[in-house]
């Protein structure tokens, strides 16, 4: 069942960096509303699900997630009967910061997203454009500038960069962790946990 799972969300990062690549190619080579809004709406599907998978990796952490960091991770909360939990809506900052400062805790690492840069301004910015496409109130509101488009395609490669130190830092701490307990193993054995180790916390986008 882990199996499916893994190649499915590697699957699925795959699937959607490739209709982001499409996209980003069409509103560099073709001044047309239509793929800009395509590709405002095609990145931030692809922050939300890489976002939900490292949810999903968690599970397979060395240190397993407690409940309240799944009530935190899913945005559930207990309900007024202690034994429900019902849903509470995440803005997606608040999504992307609880689930990277998550993801690095319980892998040990020391990864801290840095909020006072130029690329977080421009998420912040890109978040005003997307919800300005998705829920206009005027057709002028569905127009994309190309200093828009230009923010979006910069705070794709600002979002992927720290998904990727994120995953890296945390396979690294990880690797640390098991080396000790794994000396006296055969190296074939070692070699076999490390493999399984890296499948697990490794996305195949970076591949």
């Amino acid at each position: 069942m882990a199996d499916n799972l893994i190649h499915d969300i590697g699957k699925m990062n795959e699937i959607l960096l490739e209709d982001l690549s499409t996209l980003e190619m069409m509103v560099q080579n073709y001044d047309n509303q239509t793929w800009r809004r395509a590709y405002a709406r095609a990145f931030f599907a692809m922050v939300e699900a890489t976002l939900y998978n490292l949810k999903i990796g968690m599970f397979f952490a060395q240190h397993p997630l407690v409940e309240e960091e799944i009530e935190l991770l899913f945005g559930k909360r207990k309900s007024i009967s202690p034994s429900t939990l019902r849903p509470v809506r995440m803005t997606i900052v608040e999504n992307l910061t609880k689930t990277f400062s998550m993801y690095a805790s319980i892998h040990c690492s020391n990864y801290q997203l840095r909020i006072n840069t130029k690329g977080w301004q421009y998420f912040l910015k890109s978040i005003k454009i997307r919800r300005r496409v998705t829920h206009p109130k005027s057709v002028k509101e569905f127009e994309l500038s190309n200093k828009e488009i230009s923010i979006l395609i910069q705070t794709k490669e600002w979002y992927l960069i720290n998904l990727m130190r994120l995953v890296e830092s945390s396979y690294k701490s990880l690797r640390a962790e098991i080396n000790g307990p794994i000396k006296m193993l055969k190296k074939r054995e070692k070699e076999k946990i490390s493999r399984q180790l890296k499948l697990l916390t490794t996305p195949t986008i970076w591949d």
